[in-house]
């Protein structure tokens, strides 16, 4: 199986206009983090909320993923969450609303 690529996923606040930016980043073969998308579904009031497609982080059904959150002001980290360590998640297959949904 092929892993995923790794992803960055950039989000700039600007205090005056409260307008928010985002773009998403992949690592490429130098190391360096290369342009991809611009994340154009996002909001912020007292909750942060973002649209990316899976298939945007190179991410297929049923694939498990790293996640971690660094809110960082001039290049220096402000916080990080979790603490310990990325939460590691598993992509929905394509049978999982019929696995985990009944009426």
């Amino acid at each position: 199986k092929v892993p995923a690529p790794e992803v960055r996923i950039e989000i700039s606040v600007f205090d005056k206009r409260h307008e928010l930016r985002g773009h998403l980043y992949k690592r490429g073969d130098s190391g360096d983090w290369d342009p991809a998308k611009e994340i154009r579904d996002i909001a912020y009031k007292k909750v942060l909320e973002l649209a990316v497609p899976f298939n945007d982080l190179g991410i297929r059904p049923g694939d498990t993923f790293k996640l971690l959150f660094t809110m960082e002001e001039n290049g220096i980290m402000l916080e990080r969450q979790p603490e310990n360590g990325p939460i590691i998640l598993a992509s929905p297959t394509a049978n999982y609303e019929a696995y985990n949904w009944t009426v």
